[in-house]
């Protein structure tokens, strides 16, 4: 995500680049070779043997490079408290945190994270950050009940940045449609702009970073300019960095920071149905690093709205499924008492196109068919049906723009379309009107992609300033309650032959 917004631009989107995702998704994040300076790493095979170690492990602990190749010490793993089998007999992903070990009188603390990785395990070491406040246990503690989404949006970016104390922190969801938007912001004061509302092209986070953030609890940049470390391989090959702190920061990343002028962030996953749902966001404009008890203060605030989050949205389905009880008994009540889609449409059309916010609705039975509203015309019905009919896999099928979708269709009177698929070969569809809307982005979402002096990689669009999208030619977008209803409607209709003006 990125800078900020004084003024607007406004346009029409080009088309993306085709080359535009495989630039992205080819860069081997986890197979890098370096690290962050922050801290030092350790690879172990399954034997105990160090197979890998960061150029900078020796400042850490000094008599580590000499075993490079040999057996981790024992005694360096009980000063620790732990054993490597007690690792290595967990399961891949798991995660051992150690916090303020000193391995000799007078030596710096450290904190230690153990990884069990596919290769065996992975030791990375920080000095001990104790420079922050203490932390107020209130931040830590559930969030409370009865809070709108908004509310409790809000509230997670308070407490963020409560506890980190970055410059500016943000609630960041992906869409249905793999964009993201700011859904809430806490920031400094001094912070130039705001970001909330603002949406930001999937590209931004391409799949293979947002793979890497369902496997890990935090992803920390200290400082993002700063030099990565090598590191060395006994084997030839670099280390799987997959699930490491350490790992470092992708060159088009750090352009990417750099343009929003941005040195230090942290990335906190928020995860819904084993999905990334979103990410908390924190940026500052200098150098700042986190310890580990600050780093579990904030993943422990995350999993507190993750859970509020996760009742909030079984609430609003609750309501939401009793709301379309409600307004969908006439329906059912008439459906009850005939088959005829004359007498079914007169009474419950009105309250079916409020509920589905449509202009117009279709019902089929075979080749027959009954229309009210605003449709296309007789014969665009049945050659759309013809163009449907290899798209249906499912009973439930949309788009916000059958002339986007159907590119030599004739102009049509409606934009969006949701057809679903009843019983006796019959079909209902529901038609929405153009909406001519105006998106928010942090940037041109569409914005070209430009070789770096080497040309063997792409640097990041320069500006993010707010730029207008005006989007014409579609509906408002089909949502999940739109789905939801028309779940429902599926198990309430079934149409008759006929037609209504």
């Amino acid at each position: 995500m990125s800078s900020l917004p004084p003024k607007d631009s406004a346009g029409l989107l080009p088309p993306l680049p085709e080359n535009w995702s495989n630039i992205c998704e080819s860069e081997p994040l986890s197979f890098s070779g370096m690290i962050q300076p922050h801290g030092a790493l350790v690879q172990v095979d399954l034997t105990g043997r160090i197979t890998h170690a960061s150029a900078n492990i020796g400042n850490l602990i000094p008599e580590l490079p000499e075993h490079f190749g040999k057996k981790l010490p024992a005694d360096l793993l009980s000063q620790m408290g732990i054993t490597l089998d007690q690792i290595l007999s967990s399961s891949v992903g798991d995660r051992r945190e150690i916090t303020s070990i000193r391995l000799s009188a007078g030596s710096d603390s450290l904190d230690a994270i153990f990884t069990r990785n596919g290769d065996g395990v992975l030791l990375e070491l920080f000095l001990s950050s104790h420079s922050q406040s203490p932390i107020s246990p209130t931040l830590t503690t559930p969030f409370p009940k009865g809070l709108s989404p908004e509310a409790l949006n809000q509230e997670l970016v308070f407490r963020i940045r409560a506890v980190t104390g970055y410059d500016r922190v943000m609630l960041y969801a992906f869409r249905d449609d793999g964009d993201g938007e700011v859904l809430a912001e806490n920031r400094n004061p001094d912070s130039y702009g705001t970001y909330l509302g603002l949406r930001f092209p999937g590209s931004d986070i391409p799949r293979i970073a947002r793979e890497l953030y369902l496997k890990n609890p935090w992803r920390l940049i200290p400082n993002a300019p700063a030099a990565p470390l090598p590191i060395r391989s006994l084997t030839g090959r670099p280390p799987d960095l997959s699930l490491s702190d350490l790992r470092s920061v992708s060159p088009i990343h750090v352009a990417y920071l750099a343009n929003m002028e941005v040195l230090a962030s942290l990335s906190l996953p928020v995860i819904a149905a084993k999905s990334l749902w979103g990410l908390v966001a924190c940026h500052s404009r200098s150098p700042r690093t986190l310890g580990l008890e600050t780093l579990s203060a904030a993943r422990s605030i995350v999993k507190h709205y993750n859970m509020a989050l996760l009742q909030s949205h079984a609430e609003e389905r609750i309501r939401a499924i009793d709301g379309l009880a409600h307004r969908l008994a006439p329906v059912r009540e008439i459906l009850s008492k005939t088959d005829n889609p004359e007498d079914i449409l007169s009474v419950s059309a009105t309250s079916l196109a409020t509920l589905f916010n449509a202009c117009g609705l279709v019902f089929f039975r075979n080749h027959a068919f009954t229309c009210w509203g605003t449709t296309p015309s007789l014969q665009i019905i049945e050659k759309l049906r013809d163009l449907l009919a290899p798209l249906r896999s499912a009973p439930l099928w949309h788009t916000v723009s059958l002339t986007q979708t159907f590119p030599g269709i004739a102009p049509l009177p409606v934009a969006g379309l949701m057809a679903l698929k009843l019983p006796k070969n019959s079909e209902f569809w529901i038609f929405r009107p153009e909406t001519i809307q105006e998106i928010a982005w942090g940037g041109n979402p569409h914005k070209p992609v430009e070789t770096d002096a080497s040309g063997t990689g792409i640097s990041p669009r320069q500006s993010f300033e707010r730029w207008i999208e005006k989007r014409v030619g579609q509906s408002l977008p089909w949502n999940k309650f739109d789905t939801l209803a028309a779940l429902h409607l599926l198990r309430n209709t079934s149409p008759s032959p006929g037609c209504l003006s």
